[in-house]
């Protein structure tokens, strides 16, 4: 295959790639504001692959521990090893699909591309090979990307206050402020 995609996150197995000979590995971080991050994994979600289960949900501190500790790992374990390395913050990605994904494109210098896009903000997805994670993977066919932040109104100010403090620098390190309820995110 001229390019396989892993969507795995697992730092440990971007490594392991990264020891195999004639493998050119270039890796993009996928960032997300760690306050996003933990409202997300604070909610319920259905996990279709158990009966009535759901996925697993972390509290406020696992959530930022996990968050450092895989994009830490990420960074220190690939940085210097990877072909290409860069960074995408989520937000960016979400205001900005389309011009992203082509940037991408241009950047692992595949060359001229039909993207998979109905619009500068949905994606036409196909069915994929997935086998476990966010139920949101199975989707397939026009999906409008838009970005998420309701945890600035829906997480409570304490549990905000509390990844923010956590999660300093690398929050800061990735562009990230720390924004009330109404604020923004800065690069």
């Amino acid at each position: 295959a001229e390019i396989v995609v892993d969507s795995s996150k697992a730092p440990a197995y971007g490594f392991a790639l990264s020891l195999i000979p004639d493998v050119e590995l270039s890796v993009l971080l996928m960032v997300r504001d760690p306050r996003g991050v933990a409202y997300s994994w604070l909610r319920p979600k259905a996990d279709p692959g158990r009966a009535g289960g759901y996925m697993k949900r972390f509290g406020a501190t696992s959530s930022s521990v996990l968050w450092l500790t895989w994009n830490g790992a990420t960074e220190r374990l690939l940085k210097g090893r990877a072909t290409r390395f860069a960074v995408l913050r989520y937000e960016d990605f979400a205001r900005e699909p389309e011009a992203s994904v082509g940037r991408i494109v241009s950047w692992l210098d595949l060359g001229p591309r039909d993207l998979p896009f109905d619009g500068p903000r949905t994606v036409v997805l196909a069915p994929t090979h997935t086998t476990s994670g966010n139920p949101d993977r199975e989707r397939t066919g026009p999906v409008p990307i838009r970005l998420d932040q309701r945890w600035r109104s829906e997480l409570p100010a304490w549990r905000r206050a509390l990844v923010t403090a956590l999660t300093w620098p690398m929050l800061a390190r990735y562009g990230y402020v720390t924004a009330s309820a109404g604020g923004g995110t800065a690069r």
